[in-house]
């Protein structure tokens, strides 16, 4: 303001925005304060930029100005090295590769995994589910209801980011577990378009709508909220597995080439130099 800079907000996730998982009464007072904050803050940028279309809605309307959408994305370099290297030989694998949250629901994913393995009367040499990253203290509560499935599950703490592109360019299937909030897609969703894999996110819950569609343009994974579903994804997936050694993915690479760093940077370049033209 001392110097008529003009500058950009650039919200990777909401500030005071309500979510569907609403504002806890001890928070009250917080969240009034920090509501005030925000407002009067933003009435000083130049341009507003959210990750997808709900939440720029919401960010819209609260504040009452034009909001653009640029969602998060990927690094293309990061996987050009590793695309394409699905072992052809058991085990079948399905990987969640990032963090999970507190509000993480696990127990669809296992439950069905549990009916899927026990449909097929599986051995772990036959099909493993891993977890790389970290925050996964959920999921350790909940699949240790499921002894029959322990011996399948690998849990592994968080691998340079590397490691963590090879891990998911090698998986036959990569999972994902979105919180039920309006608008919600993880950012590692495009890492996952990148890889090339198939997508299983559960539970979808009743804000699935913005992850579905980026799955359904991109032509690649589902969205399931019951167990039912999961294990007859899976065993689908696992025929195909076993007939031809691959686990096949139909993905768009142009609808995902639109999640690339260097479209998005294309995109900040744009508002930035209409700032700098005063427009």
């Amino acid at each position: 303001q001392e110097f008529g800079i003009p500058w950009v907000a650039d919200y990777r996730d909401p500030w005071t925005q309500p979510t569907s998982l609403g504002i806890p009464p001890r928070f009250a007072v917080y969240y009034l304060v920090s509501r005030f904050i925000e407002r009067s803050t933003m009435r000083t940028a130049g341009s507003l930029i959210h990750i997808n279309e709900p939440l720029a809605a919401g960010l819209s309307s609260m504040l009452s100005c034009k909001v653009r959408v640029i969602p998060n994305g990927y690094d293309p370099e990061q996987f050009d090295t590793y695309r394409g290297r699905v072992s052809k030989q058991p085990p079948f694998t399905i990987s969640f590769v990032g963090t999970l949250h507190a509000d993480t629901n696990p127990h669809v994913f296992f439950e069905g995994f549990r009916m899927f393995v026990n449909r097929r009367n599986l051995a772990p040499t036959d099909c493993r589910a891993s977890f790389t990253g970290d925050g996964f203290w959920g999921v350790k509560e909940e699949y240790r209801q499921f002894d029959e499935i322990k011996s399948f599950v690998s849990l592994d703490v968080a691998v340079p980011q590397d490691q963590a592109v090879e891990r998911m360019c090698s998986a036959h299937v990569l999972l994902l577990f979105p919180l039920d909030m309006d608008g919600c897609t993880p950012a590692k969703t495009f890492e996952y378009l990148a890889s090339g894999r198939p997508i299983l996110v559960t539970p979808g819950g009743k804000h699935r709508g913005a992850i579905k569609d980026i799955l359904k343009r991109a032509g690649t994974g589902l969205v399931v909220d019951s167990a039912e579903e999961v294990a007859q994804w899976l065993d689908i997936r696992y025929g195909e597995f076993q007939r031809t050694g691959e686990v096949s993915s139909a993905a768009d690479s142009r609808y995902v080439a639109q999640y690339s760093r260097k479209e998005q940077t294309r995109r900040v370049a744009e508002i930035l130099d209409a700032l700098s033209m005063g427009q």
